[in-house]
């Protein structure tokens, strides 16, 4: 049901980082609801070259990450986490279809992202659906579902490499097979090359 990541170490980065989070499975934040996490976005100040320990501080759902490639390339632009909702297309296929059942009692999720292209003239690195994670605070994982369906909210964001061109954004949602009683604690973002996962809290 899971894909790998991308980027290397992720996994041990979100244990640490889940400890952040003040919500639990067994907390009364767990129960799976139809609302949905949102916020405007609230610009940040681009990243610096050599992530210091306040990139490490989870942000809230709504607010915007700006960063710049330290390589050189002049390649900067920004990651927003707009919103989480769950569930998700309860009309449709379920997750215990879709992967058989050890899914039982999994419902979909999506969360809502829009990355920006702040370059004039310099073409970017391919942006897709897999550097994004749902952490829980038990510190177990949910990668994006590699199967869609009509169902899921749209617009989708795409699961394969898509180039945002210089001066332009991309936005979609991005769908998860989730447990149904519970809500992660964090989002994580891990594009291969960034050290550190940038992440966002779900309250």
């Amino acid at each position: 049901m899971n894909r790998t990541l991308t980027a290397t170490g992720v996994a041990a980065a979100l244990l640490v980082l889940a400890a952040c989070a003040s919500t639990s499975p067994g907390s009364s934040n767990d129960a799976a609801t139809s609302n949905s996490t949102t916020a405007a976005a609230n610009p940040a100040s681009p990243a610096p070259d050599t992530p210091t320990a306040a990139d490490d501080t989870p942000m809230t759902i709504g607010s915007t990450w700006g960063w710049q490639e330290g390589d050189g390339s002049a390649l900067s632009g920004s990651t927003t986490v707009l919103g989480y909702q769950q569930p998700v297309a309860t009309d449709g296929p379920t997750p215990e279809d879709a992967f058989g059942a050890s899914s039982h009692g999994y419902v979909w999720a999506a969360l809502d992202v829009k990355i920006c292209n702040d370059s004039t003239s310099t073409e970017p690195d391919p942006v897709s659906d897999m550097p994004w994670v749902l952490s829980y605070g038990d510190g177990t994982q949910v990668q994006p579902s590699d199967t869609g369906y009509d169902s899921f909210p749209k617009p989708a964001f795409p699961m394969g490499d898509t180039s945002v061109a210089p001066g332009r954004c991309l936005r979609g949602k991005i769908v998860f097979p989730v447990p149904g009683s519970r809500r992660p604690s964090l989002v994580a973002y891990a594009p291969e090359g960034l050290a550190t996962p940038k992440v966002w809290t779900v309250s």
